[in-house]
């Protein structure tokens, strides 16, 4: 049985109290983890790693999409448009 993670979605964070640059939360709308930090981020890439790190609940979505042996021309391009919207935020643009 695979583990469990906390459920998405996540959000990075700079605006907290804590000491870390960048942090990531479970978002306001969800109540999960029971209210614990997901990460703190230190270093020079803490940015980048707090974009990427905090769309791993959507990324394993978009895999379960692609990987959907069951899919449709319909929902394939679905999931490209999907993983493509998800690489642009990871990617700050």
């Amino acid at each position: 049985m695979a583990d469990k993670w906390t459920p998405g979605p996540w959000v990075a964070n700079d605006v907290h109290g804590g000491s870390a640059p960048w942090r990531i939360e479970v978002s306001a709308d969800v109540w999960a983890n029971d209210g614990w930090i997901i990460a703190d981020l230190h270093g020079p890439d803490a940015h980048a790693n707090a974009r990427l790190i905090s769309k791993a609940p959507e990324l394993v979505d978009a895999l379960r999409m692609v990987l959907d042996e069951g899919h449709s021309y319909e929902s394939e391009g679905m999931a490209r448009d999907y993983a493509r919207d998800l690489l642009r935020e990871i990617e700050g643009e």
